[in-house]
């Protein structure tokens, strides 16, 4: 008559062996993992086929999901956030409008139609200084010009004829004298004419105020 037969589990990846029942308690190693254990008897009753019938495991019951814990402050919204009613508001300041169609904000100058933003000026007026720094400039032009036109109506009214009568013994009447060095002093004086005359005439006579500064709001 042949040893009885029983079934056992490895207790690492639940492999089941058969054994006879003398091997109980002995150390058998896993065919599946490797693993060695003590051979003991599953619980259960075996089926018909020899094959012990795996035991039924209840269904794992479905957890309900918790519903978020509000913190004492919070209990009225999330994190204090205020759900405001839906109003029109201002693309540029988010204030609010009086109606879904006005086209100028009143709050920042925003037009809702061109999608251009409008800008408040305001003049700032000169002062003292103001006028003072703008005639700064021309008040030195024109004294160089009248001091340019003084040399040379001296140089004409007087050095001119002592340096034609004395250019053969002084060489500084020789230069005076010299229609070279007319040509030059022309020259010099028309340049000084020009590069001051023209800034003393446009601010004296053409712009005598100074430009008012636009100031944006």
């Amino acid at each position: 008559m042949s040893d009885a037969v029983t079934v056992v589990a490895c207790p690492f990846c639940e492999k089941q062996f058969r054994i006879q029942s003398k091997s109980l308690g002995v150390k058998l190693r896993c065919k599946g993992c490797e693993q060695v254990f003590t051979a003991e008897t599953t619980q259960g009753p075996q089926s018909s086929k020899g094959k012990p019938a795996s035991p039924s495991k209840p269904a794992p019951a479905e957890k309900k999901p918790e519903k978020p814990k509000l913190d004492e402050e919070d209990e009225g919204g999330a994190y204090g956030a205020v759900v405001e009613e839906e109003v029109p508001r201002c693309p540029n300041c988010v204030q609010k409008l009086e109606s879904e169609n006005q086209v100028i904000c009143l709050n920042c100058g925003f037009n809702n139609r061109t999608r251009t933003l409008n800008r408040v000026k305001r003049i700032q007026h000169k002062g003292f200084t103001d006028y003072l720094k703008w005639y700064a400039y021309p008040i030195f032009c024109t004294i160089m010009v009248i001091i340019t036109a003084a040399l040379l109506i001296l140089y004409y009214v007087r050095y001119r004829s002592w340096a034609i009568d004395n250019r053969a013994e002084d060489t500084i009447a020789w230069l005076l004298a010299n229609q070279v060095s007319q040509i030059y002093i022309w020259v010099a004086a028309l340049t000084v004419f020009w590069k001051c005359g023209k800034p003393a005439v446009v601010r004296f006579i053409i712009h005598p105020h100074p430009p008012e500064e636009e100031v944006f709001k």
